[in-house]
């Protein structure tokens, strides 16, 4: 219950903030919706990825790349 009321509680955070990022008019509640999937995923990624033990196996040191990756989530907002 609780992981669920954290993760709820994230997405509105990002819904909020999202929003206050588009121009003000601009931006179906659809088209927010799907942005903000779009962000989950991704982040869940980069920290699926900080996680893997498949990407440390693979020689790649995540840590070296993973605020990169991040920033670019986030710009491309």
């Amino acid at each position: 219950y609780e992981e669920k009321t954290v993760a709820f509680r994230f997405a509105e955070i990002a819904k909020e903030t999202v929003a206050a990022l588009l121009p003000e008019g601009d931006v179906t509640e659809e088209e927010l919706t799907y942005r903000i999937i779009r962000l989950w995923s991704e982040l869940h990624g980069v920290v699926s990825l900080n996680n893997s033990r498949g990407i440390k196996e693979f020689g790649v040191d995540f840590h070296r790349f993973a605020g990169r990756v991040t920033e670019e989530i986030l710009n491309s907002f």
